[in-house]
C-alpha cells in the first residue's frame, strides 16, 4: 500500500517513518468506530464487521490481559503485554507501551496485511492469503481486559474500481 515517509526523533534515535497516505480515505465505505470500551475475554466488541478490505485504527491500554489480538479472518495479530512484542504469521517486533498503551494502524487487503504502530515507528508487511478466510474481525485477549480507548474500522473500497 502506498505510504508517505517522515523522519521523527524516538527514544532511539532518528527514524524513518511510514504511514500510510491520507488519500486511503478516499476509499472508505462504512466505518465502525468505539471510544473507551472494556473488552474481556471471550466478548465480542466488533462482530458487525465484516470485509475483505479494511483499515483498523486502534489506541489500546491493558487492564490486566497478558496479550491482545485483532483476528483477521483466520490471521492474528497479536500484541503481548508481558514481552512487549508485536507478532503476526511468524514475524515479530519489539513495541514498548507509550504513556500506557500501544497505537496500531492494520490495512487489510485479501493477500496481505500492512501493520505500522506507533505512527510508523513499526512497519510490518506480512504476505498472507485471506481470500478463503471468512471477512470477520474480532478483538480477542487472553489473561484479562483490555481498554479499547479508541477503534475505529473502515471498510475500504477496490482502488480498482475508483472513477
Amino acid at each position: 500500500f502506498p505510504v508517505s515517509l517522515s523522519l521523527r526523533t524516538t527514544a532511539a534515535g532518528v527514524r524513518l517513518c511510514p504511514e500510510p497516505v491520507a488519500e486511503i480515505e478516499s476509499l472508505y465505505q462504512q466505518t465502525w468506530a468505539w471510544q473507551n470500551q472494556t473488552v474481556a475475554p471471550g466478548s465480542d466488541l466488533t462482530s458487525a464487521v465484516s470485509g475483505e478490505c479494511l483499515r483498523i485504527e486502534a489506541i489500546l491500554q491493558p487492564q490486566g490481559a497478558s496479550s491482545c489480538s485483532f483476528v483477521i479472518g483466520d490471521v492474528s495479530v497479536t500484541y503481548d503485554f508481558t514481552t512487549a512484542q508485536l507478532s503476526c504469521s511468524g514475524q515479530s517486533a519489539p513495541l514498548v507501551l507509550i504513556d500506557g498503551q500501544i497505537k496500531l494502524d492494520i490495512i487489510v487487503d485479501r493477500m496481505s496485511l500492512e501493520i505500522f504502530a506507533d505512527d510508523g515507528q513499526i512497519y510490518m508487511p506480512v504476505k498472507t492469503n485471506l481470500t478463503s478466510a471468512p471477512d470477520t474481525l474480532k478483538l480477542d485477549t487472553v489473561g484479562g481486559n483490555v481498554k479499547v480507548v479508541e477503534l475505529t474500522v473502515n471498510r475500504l473500497s477496490s482502488v480498482w474500481n475508483k472513477n
